[in-house]
């Protein structure tokens, strides 16, 4: 758990833990299935409308329980980088929650360096979550959703129509994204 702690929300290979840690890849795979079942992690798979990539992509680990990952990593205090990884995990877990309640698939999205946290996919369309835990968010942090959105508007499969972006007080709509703070969308 510690290491899966240390690399929190970073996509990883069930080849590589199992060669770091020394241990076989299926009691990883094991171990990690019994941390996803106890609600402990998640793990997303990278989006994609192939089936192939999506097997063949690393897949993305994140720790739920926040207590349990500042313990592990004997945090004391937070800055506020580790407040927004805080605050991303929360999303998380409020997401996957939602994905297992509904039937609706959880993925995130990686293309040339740019991500997008969660995409929340409902069957008919799929919703963007970008967590940007902060008041002043840069154009240039938030130009993969926007991209997204306008390359997959007009789809049959995986069509888009907005975004959210998740911050800690900024509540506004902008063209096609809405902006919500966290404490509001987490009633």
């Amino acid at each position: 758990m510690y290491y899966i702690t240390a690399n929190n929300a970073q996509t990883f290979s069930y080849n590589n833990i199992a060669k770091d840690l020394g241990v076989d890849t299926t009691t990883i795979m094991n171990y990690i299935r019994y941390l996803k079942q106890a609600f402990l992690i998640n793990i997303l798979e990278c989006y994609s409308t192939n089936i192939g990539k999506i097997i063949r992509t690393n897949k993305k680990l994140s720790v739920l329980d926040n207590g349990i990952k500042n313990s592990l990593l004997k945090r004391q205090t937070l800055d506020s980088q580790e407040e927004g990884k805080i605050v991303e995990g929360m999303v998380d877990f409020d997401i996957r929650l939602l994905s297992e309640k509904e039937g609706y698939d959880q993925y995130y999205y990686r293309y040339n360096k740019e991500e997008i946290d969660i995409i929340l996919d409902r069957k008919i369309e799929v919703v963007l979550i970008e967590v940007k835990y902060v008041n002043n968010i840069k154009e240039e942090k938030i130009i993969n959703i926007k991209k997204f959105i306008k390359n997959n508007k007009d789809r049959k499969i995986g069509k888009t129509s907005y975004g959210i972006v998740i911050t800690k007080d900024i509540y506004q709509k902008q063209e096609d994204l809405y902006y919500i703070p966290y404490w509001l969308f987490n009633v």
